[in-house]
């Protein structure tokens, strides 16, 4: 059974705006570095084979977030790939509402991937703090493996932490080299098709 709904979330909805990718794609850039964002063809590719999702949560008519997500459908798997909360109501807790919404969404899944950059210089050292305050407060745990992803437009490898929240496995599960590589293959086919081995790199733990 899933985790009973606060009288809060009760009051929040969330509606699938995948229709909407073009739109919403732009948005992106008003809340991630160009660098973080996927080209929109490729999260075009993941939605034509209904692996993406674009969904939009609403307190009534007020916008209170935004989530794009991969389904990793063969592993069970959701990878949130952004997440964000309208300026005007950050700091109010809606972050942990919209997740926890999220996780009432896909309760057969097995576990909530977030890559999350370290702070490897002062102008990401806010946001990257920011980030991990948040997922840590929701209970996700780092996986031990070291990872890298090929930024976008570049030909440069950019070093990720990887953050799994359990939903079926046991909250202490310890992930294998294979277990990971196999969620990671499924995740890069879901958005760079055959082109996906480049994507990323991840070194024996």
């Amino acid at each position: 059974m899933g985790e009973k709904r606060t009288q809060k979330e009760e009051t929040i909805n969330a509606i699938d705006f995948t229709k909407y990718l073009n739109e919403e794609y732009k948005k992106l850039f008003n809340e991630f570095p160009a660098e973080e964002i996927f080209p929109i063809e490729n999260i075009q590719f993941a939605c034509k084979n209904d692996n993406y999702k674009i969904i939009k949560f609403f307190n009534g008519e007020l916008l209170v977030g935004t989530a794009f997500v991969t389904l990793l459908k063969k592993s069970k798997y959701l990878v949130i790939n952004y997440i964000y909360i309208e300026k005007e109501l950050r700091g109010k807790g809606y972050g942990h509402i919209v997740f926890n919404i999220l996780k009432s969404k896909f309760t057969d899944y097995r576990g909530i991937i977030v890559e999350v950059e370290p702070s490897n210089t002062d102008d990401l050292k806010d946001i990257t703090n920011r980030r991990l305050k948040y997922y840590k407060d929701l209970d996700f745990n780092i996986l031990n493996c070291r990872y890298k992803i090929l930024q976008t437009g570049t030909d440069i490898y950019q070093e990720m932490l990887l953050y799994m929240y359990n939903l079926n496995n046991p909250t202490n599960y310890i992930y294998t080299y294979n277990e990971i590589t196999e969620i990671l293959n499924e995740y890069y086919t879901n958005i760079f098709d055959t082109d996906y081995e480049k994507q990323y790199q991840l070194l024996k733990l």
